[in-house]
Formats: structure tokens, C-alpha cells, sequence
């Protein structure tokens, strides 16, 4: 008899505690998560720069250029400018900066490590430093139009006192001028006279340049 109350009583516990609404300190065991498992918004900046094609910069705004009788006016230099991808993640990003020489046809190197950060919503913003041992700061890049093959940022150089409108256009679109889009907002936002670094000789300059390799080295 004791063993049959015995047997009720488990089985009515049993009911009553599954029964009970689970506490808010109530573990329960499940399949471990990884960093993989966790799906995170891919930042617009980060898409911009993965990519296999070169971001050429196309023109920039400065203040006042000596060689203007008036103002607004444009500038071309001739001075062609882009930036390469080494590596990226949602993370971070290695560059390559290619930048062509006042004279002749040299081109300088420039290896730049950078760290993207959603600060700067909802476009996003970069954090460059010189890839090296000393990881001096170089400039942060905030995203402020974009299209397919046309981005427009604003940039603050170390040391510059004030941030400069840039706007990048890329791959195969730089030869045919930047997109309606892209040139509508620069010419809306960025005040100042305009500097063009583009011009229709620089991937030709680029290929035929005895240092035209573009990867991801500062040497050599």
C-alpha cells in the first residue's frame, strides 16, 4: 500500500512540476552557438570596397585653388589616384593605394590597413592606418552616397584641417565620368572649388607603368 502511494506521488509531482511555468533563471541546454551561426548587417562601406576592380579617385572639393580667378571653379591635375583591395572581411580591409608621381609616369605605394565601424550609420565609415610596426593613422573615410559604381566620402586626413569631399568611381565607370546620381550629390554637398585627379590616360599610365602590379606589397 505504501508503495502504490509511493507511485502516485511521483507521478502527480511529476505533473505538477511540468506543469509550472519555467523560472526566468531556468537554464536550458542547447547546441552551441559560433561566431559563424550569427548573421550581422554587412555594412554598405564594406560592399563598396569588395570588390576586384580599382576605386579610382575620380575628383575631390578644396577650398580656394591659387590658379582660380573665381570661385567655384575646376582644377584638373592629372594627377591619377586609386585604391586597390587586398583582403576583406565585415571587419576590416587591407588596401593598396596606388598614386601617380607629378612627373613622369612613377606611380607611389601606399599599404593601408582599416577598420570599419557602424559610427557613422547608416552608410558606415573606415579607420585607415599605414600597415606597418608603427600603424601611423592615415585618414577615416565616411560613406555618404553610393551607388553600384559610384561612391561619394567624406575624408579626414591626419593632420588636415579640414575634411575633403571625394568622390570614387569605379572600375570600368571611370572612363565614362560618374554616375547622374553621384555627381548630383557632390555638387549639392561639396562646396569649394573642384579638383579633378581623373583623366582618361590614367589605366592606360597604370598598365604600361614599369611598376604597374597591383598587389598588395609595398616593396619591389
Amino acid at each position: 500500500m505504501m508503495h502504490r502511494s509511493g507511485e502516485v506521488c511521483y507521478f502527480l509531482c511529476a505533473l505538477i512540476v511540468a506543469t509550472l511555468p519555467l523560472s526566468k533563471h531556468t537554464v536550458i541546454a542547447t547546441q552551441a552557438v559560433t561566431t559563424e551561426d550569427v548573421v550581422t548587417e554587412t555594412l554598405p562601406i564594406v560592399m563598396v570596397f569588395n570588390t576586384t576592380d580599382k576605386l579610382w579617385l575620380y575628383k575631390q572639393n578644396i577650398s580656394k585653388s591659387p590658379s582660380c580667378e573665381y570661385s567655384p571653379c575646376i582644377v584638373e591635375e592629372k594627377r591619377c589616384m586609386f585604391y586597390k583591395t587586398c583582403n576583406i572581411s565585415n571587419e576590416d580591409v587591407d588596401l593598396l593605394k596606388k598614386r601617380k608621381q607629378l612627373r613622369g609616369n612613377n606611380w607611389a605605394r601606399t599599404l593601408l590597413h582599416g577598420t570599419f565601424n557602424n559610427s557613422a550609420e547608416p552608410l558606415g565609415s573606415v579607420d585607415l592606418v599605414h600597415k606597418g610596426d608603427h600603424k601611423k593613422p592615415y585618414a577615416n573615410m565616411t560613406l555618404v552616397y553610393n551607388e553600384s559604381y559610384c561612391s561619394v566620402f567624406l575624408t579626414e586626413y591626419w593632420q588636415e584641417p579640414r575634411p575633403v569631399c571625394e568622390l570614387f568611381a569605379r572600375g570600368k565607370q571611370a572612363p565614362h565620368d560618374p554616375t547622374t546620381g553621384c555627381n548630383d550629390y557632390f555638387k549639392e554637398n561639396c562646396t569649394g572649388d573642384i579638383l579633378v585627379l581623373y583623366n582618361s590616360t590614367c589605366v592606360t599610365e597604370i598598365e604600361t607603368s614599369p611598376s604597374s602590379d597591383i598587389y598588395c606589397k609595398v616593396d619591389g
